[in-house]
């Protein structure tokens, strides 16, 4: 790489901390040995995952450390939660109905999509408003009585916006006791609080990946509530309790572990600084550009997000024009880039087409500087100029 990347996609993934490295190590090159097996088991090879477990429980205020099974990731347990539900709803029950949002991720859009092609699945998506926010009393209006999974995101991957996911569920659960709620909390944990034992504690099913939070990418999780439980999506060996096959890894697990206990010792004073910086940041971009759309800023958002829509300005030129100065931005979620279409998150707060193009995200981390914040600026403030003269 010739020049260093100012680097602001940080809900696309993160830079792993110098600690997770250095937890991560000793399973790669001296204990690698499969957890699973006599000398795993003798030199604490399984140590890494039950700690995992363990800071898991800790930083999301679960009961139990056995709530938690490692995954690959939130794409992963997303499918999971989806997929298990449909094979045992349409195998014991017949018809069944699903209900997530417009704005998922596409790990939980997509397999719900993919889902309600079988003949017993029907799918409603729930509609946001002009803020990306889900309606509680709409949600709840949808529920029938063969509705058996709500899923709603706690935060926006694109907007950063926060969805009142424990006032819906405590509300669905009043009223429809065996319906079960799923939240892809993915892009929250490691900026806002998330509490499993008070806000959140009528949701069922949690995911997240630790790549969000400055881990390694490859390992995540799913919550599973006690007295809740989910046919395998991986059979094989019968690992993780019989939850999910395949050969543990110590080093992804230490990774995690260590980035979760980081996490919790700095969450609160650090994302203030963060939500700091972001405001100003968007106040000078609104300088720059009148009749910037900054979405979402009404209300409650991640402290690190900015999702614009620029007037007359190409949301994918000018990624690839502050790429060009060395800026990483997005135009929206990175797990759909190279795609022409505008954002769905987007499209579904009632934006049209032309604008919703012109959408770019901007996600900041503990490791942005003021001298970042300055140097996008200087170089957006340049890039602007030159697309105003060439109109």
């Amino acid at each position: 790489m010739e020049k260093p990347i100012v680097f602001l996609d940080n809900n696309s993934t993160t830079r792993v901390l110098a600690e997770v490295i250095e937890a991560m190590q000793p399973y790669w090159a001296e204990a690698y040995f499969n957890p699973a097996s006599v000398v795993g088991e003798l030199t604490g090879c399984m140590n890494p995952i039950y700690e995992a477990k363990q800071a898991l429980c800790e930083a999301l205020n679960a009961s139990d450390p056995s709530e938690f099974t490692l995954t690959s990731g939130a794409t992963e347990a997303n499918n999971w939660v989806l997929r298990s539900i449909l094979d045992y709803e349409t195998e014991h029950r017949g018809n069944t109905h699903f209900i997530v949002s417009a704005i998922e991720h596409p790990s939980i859009l997509e397999t719900a999509l993919a889902i309600a092609r079988h003949p017993l699945i029907d799918l409603t998506l729930g509609a946001v408003n002009s803020n990306g926010v889900i309606d509680i009393e709409n949600i709840v209006s949808l529920i029938r009585p063969e509705t058996r999974l709500v899923s709603i995101m706690l935060a926006n991957n694109e907007t950063g916006v926060i969805q009142p996911v424990g006032e819906l569920a405590q509300q669905i659960k009043k009223e429809y006791p065996e319906c079960l709620i799923h939240t892809d909390a993915t892009q929250a944990i490691g900026k806002i609080p998330v509490d499993l034992s008070s806000e959140l504690s009528a949701v069922d099913f949690l995911s997240l990946s630790a790549h969000k939070f400055h881990g390694p990418k490859g390992v995540g999780a799913l919550y599973i509530r006690q007295g809740r439980s989910l046919k395998p999506l991986l059979l094989g060996g019968g690992q993780q309790e019989g939850r999910r096959a395949g050969t543990d890894n110590p080093a992804l697990a230490a990774g995690m572990a260590t980035a979760l206990r980081k996490l919790t010792s700095v969450l609160g004073n650090q994302f203030s600084a963060i939500a700091s910086l972001r405001d100003d940041m968007e106040t000078q971009m609104e300088k720059i550009i009148p009749g910037l759309h900054i979405l979402g800023k009404s209300v409650k958002r991640l402290p690190n997000t900015t999702l614009a829509i620029f007037p007359n300005i190409d949301g994918e030129l000018l990624v690839h024009q502050l790429a060009e100065h060395g800026i990483a931005v997005s135009t929206g979620s990175a797990c759909a880039q190279g795609s022409d279409r505008p954002s769905h998150v987007v499209s579904a707060m009632g934006i049209d087409y032309e604008k919703a193009r012109n959408a770019i995200r901007i996600s900041l981390s503990r490791f942005t500087t003021e001298r970042d914040i300055f140097f996008f600026i200087n170089s957006f403030s340049k890039i602007c100029q030159l697309a105003c003269n060439s109109n």
